[in-house]
């Protein structure tokens, strides 16, 4: 059998040639937009010989919404067809500082769709774009979900915060594109220092969460990556390459890759706070620690790992975590409600976020009763700092707020659903939105492949700072390429690019206060149903 491509060939051979063919758009569907040499797509081929050529590709798109950019089209002779219908193209463009934008939305369908570029004779660097895709709302049905299967999330976060799981919750689930659930639950803010509110605040679709660990993949882990794929930076470098100082104690061989992977030997967690009060004296105290265990004989979560990296970020770029990622990321994605220190934005965002703990308990347990989490030596009366208000707007995370004014590489992130939902779209794109490409898909996919686990690990589900399909949280049903994080506020990630699907659940769990134990409720189970039914819910699963 013909296979579709040489099918569409030879269609298209037969219409270029066909005098009598009508053209499928008109001459309005061609807007002229100034040229930028920085943009990108999902389809993105040059043409510079003055020989035929005939390209092939597949695209996907939002039916009734796409469009293709020309550049430096000159007086190239160039024929477009999108899924056999030929588009028209204007031929009297000469100016070099503009790019011809033309609509194809009305010849796409909704999914894949074939492009086929005929070229000849172009003296000039011609370029053909065609943009990620982006997100937009949509029904389950649309994608291939139930409606009646994932209404039931509804029940299943309803009953958690009725446990006392969690005051409140937003959910989002996206597939192919599509925006199919997105639903606030609860409340954003139910107590304040343990007394009920006699108004508690509702949550909303759009409220900001403090992100806590989850900042070490969509803030960090994204800088890293860029950097990889920008050649400023690989895994396999030495963090001493970058910041000399380190290589004090035995840490002299500790790479990037045993940072993002947590076996470097770092110890796990410290009250930073007790030796240091910015992040110069953080990195200079960082600099002088010792292994706490042999490089890649063990793995052991690290936040001080993290925060390394954060200062190796600022090592290459000059510019601290939150900047740089304002910069070169969230800022070209629209992504307006991400950032660090939420309160210092001149818009007025305190309203919109969601409260977190009542100061630090769990942090004060942990200094108080050394070896409860971490085998510690400092001594809590040595420190008086600790926050006795509940938290709206301020990381929660004690290194990060106390030692790192809010800025680090660990934790301090806050963002909204619909915000991530961007970003995890970027990476289930291969790295790129709109006309805005982050980094290579091959880099994504080695920071999302699983790793060499130390010796003596059996069940080893960890990339580079991402978790693997790790079913503690996302669920049984999860692909083995699926890859996500969590974050101890309550906040969970998963996208799976097996099924093009992305599940972001946002909790502000710890408003409800810490139990008996001094521990705040799991959100695990919580998330893991939730992407459970997910799952269920896909026709084709």
């Amino acid at each position: 059998m013909l296979s579709k491509k040489l099918i569409s060939f030879i269609l298209i051979l037969t219409l270029t040639f066909n005098l009598n063919y009508v053209f499928a758009a008109t001459r309005e569907n061609g807007l002229l937009i100034k040229h930028d040499d920085t943009i990108a797509g999902q389809f993105d081929v040059s043409f510079n010989n003055k020989k035929i050529k005939i390209y092939y590709g597949t695209f996907k798109a939002h039916k009734n919404n796409a469009y293709v950019i020309i550049q430096n089209m000159g007086n190239s002779k160039i024929e477009l067809y999108i899924n056999g219908q030929k588009i028209y193209i204007p031929r009297d463009l000469d100016d070099e500082n503009k790019d011809l934008k033309i609509n194809i939305g009305p010849y796409v369908n909704e999914g894949e769709n074939d492009i086929v570029v005929y070229s000849e004779k172009v003296p000039n660097k011609t370029r053909i774009i065609i943009p990620y895709l982006e997100l937009r709302a949509g029904t389950p049905e649309e994608v291939g979900m139930l409606s009646e299967t994932l209404n039931k999330i509804d029940k299943i976060v309803n009953d958690a915060i009725n446990k006392g799981i969690t005051p409140g919750a937003v959910v989002l689930v996206a597939k192919d594109g599509v925006i199919v659930k997105n639903t606030a639950y609860g409340y954003a803010q139910k107590y304040d220092m343990g007394k009920l509110l006699d108004e508690p605040r509702l949550m909303m679709t759009n409220t900001i969460f403090d992100l806590a660990s989850v900042t070490k993949v969509m803030a960090t882990t994204q800088a890293i990556m860029q950097l990889v794929s920008q050649g400023k930076l690989k895994v396999t470098d030495k963090v001493s390459k970058y910041i000399p100082d380190f290589a004090q104690n035995g840490k002299g061989d500790i790479t990037i890759a045993d940072l993002l992977t947590h076996t470097s030997g770092l110890s796990p967690w410290k009250p930073l706070y007790y030796h240091a009060k910015n992040a110069d004296e953080v990195l200079e105290y960082i600099c002088k620690l010792p292994l706490e265990y042999k490089t890649g004989t063990d793995r052991k979560y690290s936040d001080i790992g993290f925060m390394t990296l954060g200062f190796v970020i600022k090592a290459i770029t000059g510019k601290d975590v939150d900047e740089y990622t304002r910069e070169n990321i969230y800022s070209k994605l629209g992504m307006k409600d991400t950032m660090f220190n939420p309160l210092k934005d001149t818009r007025d965002l305190k309203w919109r976020i969601a409260a977190t703990s009542w100061g630090n308990p769990f942090e004060y347990k942990m200094v108080a009763q050394p070896g409860w989490i971490y085998p510690i030596e400092e001594k809590l009366e040595d420190w008086n700092g600790w926050r006795n208000y509940t938290l709206v707007g301020e990381a929660n995370d004690g290194n990060c707020f106390y030692a790192n004014s809010g800025v680090a590489g660990h934790a301090g992130l806050f963002s909204t659903a619909n915000d991530l939902a961007i970003l995890g779209q970027a990476m289930l794109n291969g790295g790129g939105y709109g006309t805005v490409k982050l980094y290579d898909k091959s880099v994504l996919d080695e920071f999302t492949s699983l790793k060499t686990p130390p010796k003596g690990w059996t069940d080893y589900q960890y990339g580079y700072g991402w978790e693997i399909a790790r079913s503690s949280y996302m669920g049984n049903l999860v692909s083995s390429k699926a890859f996500g994080h969590s974050g101890f506020t309550g906040t969970q990630i998963i996208f799976d690019p097996e099924y093009n699907l992305q599940i972001i659940v946002l909790t502000n769990k710890q408003n409800n206060g810490v139990n008996e134990k001094g521990m705040y409720p799991s959100t695990f189970k919580l998330t893991r149903d939730i992407s459970d039914i997910v799952y269920q819910s896909m026709v084709k699963y």
